[in-house]
């Protein structure tokens, strides 16, 4: 057999010795020991030879070992007494090729009837082979052994999951502005009345304020974050620690990167495909687009007033939502002072605009109807991009 020295053990040198082959060409033998093999039952007088690109088995050699070898038409069994411990398959070229990945493991199950029972029944949990078994609920099955006998390779390959994020109870931050979650939303389905399909939602870590800004692209989420930075830095004259995001092309390029280094901003990445890291922004994203939901399904509004409704969840969730480990809401944690909602309406409701400030004859209207769909945000619409003014 031909084999790699490095999966081998006590091999030694071999001089002058060859292998003949079956079309009459020689072999040299470099070498002699004994292989190891995962899965395989321990070989011993391998020959390392010079030039072999397969790896050759002596049929021979097995049964002077004392196994036994079943050929078939379509595959090759080797048995240790009624133990079946390799199994091959017939190749195109017919030659017998034992895979090392699919290996049969039947000695391992019939040697343990638990996990002989846990493959008759379609890899079963063991707590609730266990439970049947003991319990006598199911008739056929005798008594099982409560261990878990070992690691199961195909319930792994079939079953394995990732562990959930466990929440965290401890406020990590200690002010304002130490850390911005951020995450982008859409793009939907409709242009808002603005002509917007995107959402940029920034939270504050420490209180858990939400800035929701509305993009007419993609592209524009780094200049809406350097305005909405600058904004935040000059209300509390304080430095923008660190921001989280996920590695979308909106967070992940130059511009972006470019702010962050002239701010001095750190910025954090989530792990591909592993959306929990940027939990905070991403469970934010659900209530303002449940929120906004339920308000446009509570009166049959158009879909085009999505950017009006998210905005309004935002302002609502500011305010009385509170911060997760405190009794004090967002507003109170940023503003310093308790919020008040005494003047807050239904959204969608009828409501009458006074005409401020316009010449008025004696006996013209003083108002005129609306519909209420939301309250005042500077940030609820960015000013026009330069692809915008372009259009």
């Amino acid at each position: 057999t031909r084999k790699e020295s490095s999966a081998a053990s006590d091999v030694y040198k071999r001089q002058m010795e060859h292998v003949t082959f079956g079309n009459g060409e020689k072999g040299k033998v470099v070498g002699k020991g004994t292989l190891n093999v995962e899965g395989l039952p321990n070989l011993s007088k391998v020959f390392l030879v010079e030039g072999l690109k397969a790896n050759l088995v002596s049929i021979s050699q097995l049964c002077d070992d004392g196994l036994t070898v079943n050929f078939t038409k379509n595959e090759c069994l080797v048995f240790r007494k009624s133990d079946l411990m390799v199994s091959g398959t017939r190749s195109d070229d017919n030659c017998y090729v034992v895979n090392m990945s699919c290996l049969n493991r039947s000695l391992k199950v019939s040697i343990n009837p638990t996990n002989l029972w846990h493959q008759r029944l379609g890899h079963v949990n063991y707590k609730h082979l266990s439970k049947i078994s003991s319990t006598g609920a199911v008739r056929g099955i005798p008594k099982l052994a409560s261990k878990q006998p070992g690691l199961c390779e195909p319930c792994q390959l079939g079953k394995q999951h990732q562990d959930s994020h466990k929440p965290v109870r401890d406020i990590s931050t200690s002010r304002i502005l130490e850390l911005i979650h951020m995450d982008l939303m859409g793009p939907m389905r409709v242009e808002s009345i603005a002509r917007k399909s995107y959402v940029l939602v920034c939270v504050d870590d420490f209180s858990r304020y939400v800035w929701t800004v509305f993009l007419t692209h993609k592209s524009d989420a780094a200049s809406a974050f350097r305005t909405l930075s600058c904004r935040l830095m000059n209300e509390k004259d304080l430095r923008i620690v660190k921001i989280r995001s996920d590695q979308g092309t909106e967070f992940l390029n130059s511009e972006m990167k470019s702010l962050c280094d002239g701010l001095g901003i750190f910025h954090e990445v989530s792990a591909p495909y592993t959306p929990q890291q940027n939990g905070v922004a991403e469970r934010k994203n659900r209530t303002l687009q449940e929120m906004a939901r339920a308000m446009l399904h509570t009166g049959d509004f158009p879909e085009f007033l999505w950017a009006e409704a998210i905005n309004t969840a935002g302002y609502i969730i500011n305010r009385v939502y509170f911060r997760p480990g405190t009794k004090k809401t967002p507003y109170e944690l940023w503003k310093h002072k308790k919020p008040n909602v005494s003047y807050f309406r239904t959204f969608g409701c009828r409501c009458f605009v006074m005409h401020d400030g316009e010449q008025l004859g004696k006996f013209d209207a003083r108002s005129r109807e609306g519909i209420f769909v939301g309250y005042c945000d500077c940030l609820l619409y960015t000013s026009p991009s330069p692809r915008d003014a372009h259009e």
